[in-house]
Parts: structure tokens; sequence; C-alpha cells
């Protein structure tokens, strides 16, 4: 009932396509046709499914762009959301990347890595700060005396000592072979560790050996081996010292203890001792290893009789003599026995010579200046010297008892200048030995007598 002769399909029909698609009338139409048996008639068909396909590809599109964008703005709010939420926690992994332990790590830029080692860095740090503190413990104790099963059973926790092993202690003093060349801190840390390291390895041939600093310059070592090796403990510290020595200029004084058996309290007992022991040793410069005593020993009271029987004759050679001798049997002596016995030599010095200040409170334990005296002396020479100035004070003030007053030597002194004053070796060493008084009183006396000094008046 319509004419479609007009309509675009019918063209394309009769033009011979059979089968093709195209939109009119607002639809999208696909077209079958099919030449009839008949000339000049056609048979075609067409439907508009592909619309009703593109209607519903297009809700689909639809429905996956809303959800998109859904998806998209949930995204965002749980950025935005979980940015401030984990604000502080940025924050402080911020601040914990600065810090101490951080510095020595390597740099992670994600976040939870670094969180892991971090957490591994903190765990060894404080690991070494528990181990420290309970060395600390060890070694605090070990200076009191005190708390010996405490200390030996923390000792065996750590493995440091065994149950029924045999053990034994030493102890290594340091110091700069300059004396008066002080060490800073760093420096300090560095020897002292170099010098553990080396006794720690040498001492390893010994046994299980662990290594404590003791307080300043002083290392203690336990060494849990075997029973009757302390000749050969002495000989392995003899040649740690050695391969320090090729090191560093420092000096060494070392001691071993007796082979503890115990439950750990024997090395609380022995460390005081062993310290009093060195302390004597470094002050007389007696360098070589040496093994504790089980008892202190005594000195007898002939080496300070024959010393002031020295001084009465004023001998000078043989109290100087007599005062070696007393110093080498001192070697083994703990410092406060040791600081007692030269206490009473320099009272009763002083009392022969009339020294008023030393002479006074002898018997007074730790008493006046002569402890103090003692006390301040950094070494055997320095020692030494001390002891022969006393003895040049205490000759002279003897000389003047016996009628040879100071005016009398200072004119002995000045006429010798007078009729020498041209010789070439005339000087203040020579007119002390004539005088038989130690260089620095002559000078001392001699200003004092002329109001010059020696070289001056010359």
């Amino acid at each position: 009932g319509e004419d479609w002769s007009g309509k675009e399909w019918v063209h394309r029909v009769l033009e011979g396509e059979e089968r093709f698609e195209m939109k009119e009338d607002g639809k999208h139409w696909e077209i079958l046709a099919a030449p009839m048996q008949y000339q000049g008639f056609w048979i075609a068909a067409q439907s508009d499914y592909v619309t009703q396909i593109m209607n519903i590809n297009s809700i689909f599109y639809i429905i996956t762009a809303v959800l998109l964008l859904a998806a998209g703005v949930i995204i965002l709010l749980m950025v935005l959301v979980s940015r401030r939420i984990f604000q502080p926690f940025h924050q402080e992994v911020g601040s914990l990347k600065q810090s101490e332990i951080a510095e020595k790590m390597d740099p992670e830029k994600d976040e939870v890595a670094f969180l892991e080692h971090f957490y591994q860095g903190v765990s060894s740090q404080m690991q070494l700060m528990n181990d420290k503190k309970e060395k600390d413990f060890i070694v605090k104790n070990m200076l009191l005396g005190t708390q010996g099963r405490e200390v030996g059973l923390l000792l065996r926790q750590k493995g440091i000592l065994f149950e029924g092993k045999p053990y034994y202690m030493a102890v290594v003093f340091l110091e700069s072979e300059d004396r008066e060349d002080s060490l800073s801190m760093q420096e300090y840390d560095m020897l002292r560790n170099m010098v553990s390291g080396v006794f720690v390895t040498a001492l390893e041939q010994n046994g299980r050996c662990t290594g404590f600093e003791a307080g300043l310059r002083r290392l203690l070592f336990l060494i849990s081996g075997k029973e009757e090796q302390t000749q050969e403990l002495l000989e392995t510290l003899q040649r740690a010292e050695s391969s320090v020595r090729r090191l560093s200029p420092v000096r060494l004084f070392m001691m071993v203890s007796e082979c503890f058996q115990d439950d750990g309290s024997g090395c609380v007992r022995s460390f005081r001792r062993m310290n009093e022991y060195l302390k004597t040793r470094q002050l007389l410069s007696c360098a070589e290893a040496a093994v504790l005593p089980q008892a202190d020993e005594r000195i007898s009271e002939d080496g300070t009789e024959r010393i002031v029987e020295c001084l009465k004759k004023r001998d000078k050679p043989g109290y100087l003599e007599a005062v070696d001798a007393l110093l080498s049997a001192c070697g083994m002596m703990p410092y406060e026995a040791f600081a007692a016995q030269l206490e009473l030599l320099v009272r009763q010095i002083a009392r022969a010579g009339r020294i008023v200040r030393y002479a006074e409170g002898y018997k007074q334990k730790n008493a006046g200046p002569v402890r103090e005296h003692i006390a301040a002396l950094s070494g055997r020479e320095e020692l030494v010297l001390w002891l022969e100035s006393l003895y040049d004070e205490a000759a002279l003030s003897i000389s003047k008892v016996a009628g040879h007053s100071t005016a009398a030597l200072m004119e002995e002194a000045v006429d010798y200048i007078r009729n020498n004053y041209d010789d070439s070796t005339l000087s203040v060493n020579l007119l002390a030995d004539r005088l038989n008084i130690s260089a620095a009183y002559f000078g001392k006396l001699f200003t004092e007598f002329t109001g010059t000094k020696m070289l001056d008046y010359v």
C-alpha cells in the first residue's frame, strides 16, 4: 500500500546487492535480498535487530563508564583518606630515617622494607646495649669485689666460663711510651681496641678468651682452657706485647692469675689484688708479665736500715744502690703495702736528716704529705730522684750538725769558682759532685747564699 520505489535500499537491491546494512528512519537495518526466478522480481527481507544490539551495547558502555567513574571516585577518596590516615606514619618513618641507626643502613625507598631493616638494626643495637650492660655489671662488681656468685652465674650464662672447667685471668695495663704525651679519647679508643684485638687473638691459642675494658688503660681477659698452663700464658702475653709494641709506642704491664676451678666467683676476689700489684709494678717500671702470688710478700727491714745507715755515713753511691735494691725487691708487693713501706722509709730518712715536714706523724696511716707525694709519682725514675733529693737535704742537715754549715759549703763553692772560673768544665753539676749533693739542691742553696745564679755569678 506504499510506494517504496524511492527508498535507498530498494535501489541497492535492484543494483544487485544481496546483503548490506544501512540506517533509515533512525534505525539500523540489515537487508537480505535474492532475485526471483521471474525476471524483474526480487525477494527482500529487512530487520532492525542491529539497532537492538546497538542499544544493548550502549547500555553496557554506559554502565561500564559509570562503574569506572565510581571506581575512580572511590580510589581518589581512598587515596585522600589514606594520606590523611598515614600522614603520621610517613612523618614517623621520616624521623626514623634521620636517626643514628638509619645512617648506618642502606637507603630504602620502600618504607615497609626500611622499617624491617630498621627493626633489625634496633634489635642489634639493643643486643649490643644489653651485652654492654652485662659487661659493665661484671666489671663494676669486679672492681668493688662484690656479688661474686652473681658475676660467676652471668659469666657462665654468657658462655665465657663453663661449669667445672678451669680458667685464668690476665690483666693488662697500658700507657703511652711518652707519659707526657697524653692521648685523646678517640686515639685511646683506637689503641685500646687494637691492643684488645691482639691479645684476644693470641690468648685464643690457650682456650676461649673474652676481653673486657676494666677501667681507663686497663684490660681484663678471661681464658677458659686447661690446667697447668701458667707458663704458656706468660709466654703468650710476652708475644702479644711484642706484637703491640711493633704497632704502637706503648708500655704494657701484665699479670696472670692462678688457675681457678670454681663457679666464677674467684675472679671477683682476685681482680682487685691483681690491680694492686699492677699499680706497684707500673710505678716501678716492672714490664715483665708476672703471676699473682697466693700470699702477699713482706720485705725485711734490712733494706731500709741499710739505706738509713748509708745516709748517716753520707755514702751517696751506697745509698742509691740500697734504694735500687729495695725497689727491686718491692716489685711483687700490692700497692698499699708498697706505699706503706715507702712511707716508712721516707719517715726514717726524714728523722735521720731532721727533715721536719716528713718526720712528723710517720705512724699515721695515709697521713701527711708523704702519701700525697707517693700518689703523685709517675714512675721509678721520678721516685729515685725524689729519694735522692731527700738524701741531699738530709745529708746537708747532718753536715750542719757535724759542724759543716750550709754557709761553709757555699763558701767552699765560691772559693772554687774564684780559683777556677776560667775552667771550661766548670758547671753546676761539677760543683754539686764536689759537695756530694744534687745539682738542683746546689742551685737552690747557691742562689739563696749569693743572691744570684751560679752562671751569672761566674
